[in-house]
């Protein structure tokens, strides 16, 4: 259990001094590097350009969603549904319909994204309906509103799992499997991690053999109070929660 941050000037450079690190050469471990999905492309080029060919039979590329799909198809974890977008979409526009709102009028469908995205950044940092309430103020029946129509959107889903809902349950299952043993896993291109997020991380660094992450650091100007004041030291909290070693390891001044 190791967690491994690497940092650069900036997130290209951690990226690319993360990829070189990546030794491949025992084909029994599998390398795995996270990204998010814009960017796969660009990471399997990196991969090619920096790495023997030999990696493309041990290292791969992944985005979080295929991450999880892919361990659940090796785990043969099949007790799940998964909603597509367009369900949840049409799930959220029934939720809707089915509260009365106080605030919120127009019911059309660029309403019905907007809710779904704040509802899907409300579920990844972990906010649940009964956080929005009790507020007081302008904004009370704002929250209030929004909450009912989280919690309508929840029970419409019918056990069913959207984006967020299966990074939680692949938190929950993965816990007694051992596909993740021998794997070593690689997160790149981040410039942030949502608290689901930080979830994955520690489920992965408690079951396989090393976590690394990419972290942008400007050597010449201070930029600590948003890389290293936030993602480096709630890594090292993480780290600290699950007995784990942290390295850092910082780019070379000339």
């Amino acid at each position: 259990m190791k967690l491994k941050v690497w940092e650069g000037g900036t997130l290209n450079d951690a990226t690319l001094n993360l990829v070189k690190s990546i030794d491949n050469s025992d084909m029994d471990v599998e390398h795995i590097i996270i990204v998010p999905d814009r960017f796969s492309l660009l990471m399997e080029k990196l991969v090619l350009e920096n790495l023997p060919r030999k990696a493309m039979f041990n290292v791969s590329v992944v985005g979080l969603t295929s991450l999880v799909r892919n361990l659940f198809k090796e785990a043969k974890i099949k007790d799940y549904q998964v909603v597509s977008m367009t369900d949840a979409l049409l799930t959220m526009a029934n939720a809707i319909e089915n509260v009365e709102t106080n605030v919120f009028k127009k019911k059309n469908i660029n309403f019905c994204y907007e809710m779904y995205k704040i509802i899907s950044q409300l579920k990844s940092s972990g906010v649940e309906p009964k956080d929005l309430m009790g507020f007081s103020g302008v904004n009370q029946k704002k929250y209030n509103d929004i909450a009912l129509i989280y919690q309508e959107y929840e029970r419409g889903l019918s056990g069913r799992l959207d984006a967020n809902g299966l990074l939680e349950y692949f938190n929950e299952v993965m816990k007694n499997s051992s596909v993740l043993e021998n794997k070593v896993f690689y997160f790149a291109q981040f410039d942030s991690f949502t608290h689901e997020t930080y979830e994955v991380v520690k489920t992965l660094a408690s079951l396989s053999k090393e976590v690394n992450i990419s972290l942008a650091r400007a050597v010449s100007q201070g930029n600590a109070y948003i890389y290293e004041n936030d993602i480096l030291d709630k890594l090292k909290a993480l780290s600290k929660e699950l007995g784990a070693v942290i390295e850092v390891v910082s780019p070379k001044i000339c």
